[in-house]
């Protein structure tokens, strides 16, 4: 045999090789559980949420669940096992108080679907609990979730999904302890099943089993985990979970319905279904409770009067209330703009009035933000802050995009009555460009093309000539979008006789990520003359990252700027990356050379300020 055929030979035979440990390692280790086997456990699980929003104060809610689940295997069918689990002795604890319709509610029984492998596969509840309140039910569940490979190795990765959305799972066996760490999530939902645009950071995922081999039957299961959840650059919901499940001894209470022999899943099943579906979960209905005692029948009037006698400034609480009383009575969002059109509100009380609005962001409150933003009899704060509101809402509605161009539209007529149509007018078009960089981040195909045409409007009318102050409102919008392939429709703005266009056309760089915004604002800086454009440029360069070349230019042209204002922002740009190779030597040298106090002074602070020691993820435990 030659050698080439034996390096043939012996790749083949690895190909083979190969193929026959993956296929072997791909086989399920079945369960061993028989018909009837019935198991008790402990059960305690604690979760900690921390929500924070740029506008509130962080919120900590905590939730407790102690006690039995109950566990029985009905049947098996085809690999299928069908099981059923009912809790018992059930504590359950938001916050300092009991819960008593949770216990209630966590009480009932419910059957579930098990694959060979471990992997739940369906679960069936009585129609009498909503379908929000099953998805917390079920994850419960699936939070003790062990899917066992052959161990050919001893690690093995997973896809599974849990009530936060789908995720990838890798597991790791000694002997009859296996360690299950969450990896990533591929895909993020709430509650009612949708899809969202978020994602979640896995700071901390591990959930460690023993398990009886020759039963198959779980021990031990224990763990602890740390979430956080982010829509784009900003995280709002921080989870801590911890999790412990423990074999108890079997002493049934024979009263429960899971211990019933007279019944079959099916007979039961067939029972619950023909009972009127309930759609309203625990959680809505204690929150409707709430909110019912605390505002009772009082109307939008009664409401609002009282608390802008109390509040006369900004304040957050006043929002919350605003907003409370929207979700107990939501239609009561279509009388926002009537309230507003007929009180005497100071501004910053408009404005908290539209803020609600804006937090609440139904198509409701959309349609009142619309009406304030295109009424001309409404103060131009009013209607400014409404039109900023829109590039905010996640899930603008069609109409809501509509009143935006309309107002874009109205502030380009020569005919218009409206003395605040300009101002309105600009601002529609910048939360245009905003709500275009949201959507574009959608998964959702038709919020994808909403933003498209949005961005293909903005990008015609920059081609179009229009007067200063439009051109000055599109190419902020453009800017907003993000969109990188707006820098062509913003690169011919570069050169223009008008300074004041130059350095908007400038600024509306800092959201874009692209290396042809370095080029630019170096080239920039050596080449233009007028005052402000310059200090746009600088101002530009502090809001991105620093690059060599960025570095340079602003080191080079210090000694010739001299302009105070500007050579302030550049010393400013250089304090602010001090860290940077060569930055402070330049800074020391500067030093010796300038005479302006206040500029000195930015100069020694960057020298004595001493790098940051490095600290932990501010998220971790």
């Amino acid at each position: 045999m030659n050698k080439k055929r034996i390096i043939i030979t012996a790749a083949v035979l690895l190909v083979i090789t190969t193929a026959v440990i993956l296929q072997f390692h791909s086989q399920v280790k079945p369960l061993k559980w028989e018909k009837d086997a019935r198991q008790m456990y402990s059960v305690d699980i604690r979760t900690v949420m921390l929500a924070s929003h740029p506008s509130v104060h962080n919120m900590r809610n905590s939730f407790e669940l102690h006690g039995i689940l109950n566990f029985r295997i009905y049947s098996i069918d085809n690999g299928i096992i069908k099981a059923g689990f009912q809790f018992s002795d059930i504590a359950v604890r938001r916050g300092v108080f009991e819960d008593k319709r949770a216990q209630e509610l966590y009480s009932n029984l419910f059957f579930t679907d098990f694959a060979p492998d471990g992997r739940v596969l369906d679960f069936k509840f009585s129609n009498e609990i909503a379908p929000d309140d099953e998805q917390i039910l079920s994850d419960i569940i699936k939070s003790f979730q062990l899917i066992v490979k052959d161990a050919f190795f001893s690690s093995w990765e997973t896809d599974e999904e849990n009530i936060n959305g789908a995720f990838r799972a890798e597991y790791k066996e000694k002997d009859s302890a296996v360690t299950k760490q969450k990896l990533e999530y591929l895909t993020v939902k709430n509650i009612k099943g949708e899809e969202l645009d978020d994602n979640i950071s896995i700071k901390n995922s591990e959930l460690k089993f023993e398990y009886n081999k020759n039963t198959s039957w779980i021990q031990k299961a224990e763990g602890n985990e740390l979430l956080v959840f982010n829509s784009g650059d900003d995280s709002y919901l921080k989870v801590s979970s911890t999790v412990k499940l423990l074999a108890a001894a079997y002493n049934p209470d024979t009263n429960l319905a899971i211990w019933d022999d007279g019944k079959t899943i099916e007979q039961t099943v067939a029972v619950w279904q023909s009972l009127p579906k309930n759609q309203i979960s625990i959680g809505e209905k204690s929150q409707k409770d709430t909110l019912k005692a605390k505002f009772g029948n009082r109307t939008l009037d009664q409401v609002a009067d009282s608390l802008f006698e109390k509040y006369k400034s900004f304040n957050v609480q006043c929002i919350q209330e605003l907003m409370q009383y929207l979700e107990l009575h939501p239609e009561s969002a279509l009388d926002f703009p009537e309230y507003l059109r007929e009180k005497k509100l100071n501004p910053t009380q408009q404005i908290m009035l539209v803020h609600a609005l804006e937090r609440n962001g139904s198509e409701r409150s959309q349609t009142a933000l619309s009406d304030i933003m295109l009424g001309s009899d409404f103060s131009r704060e009013s209607r400014t802050q409404a039109a900023v509101a829109f590039g905010n809402i996640r899930k603008p509605s069609g109409e809501a995009i509509s009143s935006l161009w309309e107002a874009y539209e109205s502030g380009n007529r020569k005919d218009a009555l409206d003395k605040n149509a300009g101002t309105i007018s600009s601002t529609a078009v910048l939360a245009l460009g905003s709500m275009a960089k949201n959507l574009g981040k959608s998964k959702n195909e038709n919020f994808i093309n909403k933003s498209e045409s949005i961005k293909e409007k903005i990008s015609a009318d920059l081609e179009d000539k229009k007067d200063l102050n439009t051109t000055v409102a599109l190419l902020h919008a453009a800017g907003n979008t993000a969109d990188r392939e707006m820098i062509g429709n913003i690169s011919p703005y570069f050169d223009n006789k008008n300074p004041r266009i130059r350095a908007v056309a400038i600024y509306s760089l800092t959201n874009m990520d692209d290396s042809r915004v370095y080029d630019i604002l170096t080239e920039k800086i050596y080449s233009e003359t007028d005052i402000n454009v310059r200090e746009s440029i600088v101002n530009t360069m502090y809001r991105k990252e620093a690059t060599e070349d960025t570095i340079n230019a602003v080191i080079k042209n210090i000694p010739s700027e001299e302009n105070d204002i500007v050579r302030g922002s550049m010393y400013r740009y250089l304090s602010k990356n001090r860290d940077f190779p060569g930055v402070k030597n330049a800074l020391k040298e500067m030093l010796n050379n300038e005479t302006s106090t206040e500029h000195r002074k930015i100069i020694t602070k960057a020298l004595r300020t001493k790098k940051p020691a490095s600290t932990e993820d501010k998220y971790t435990n």
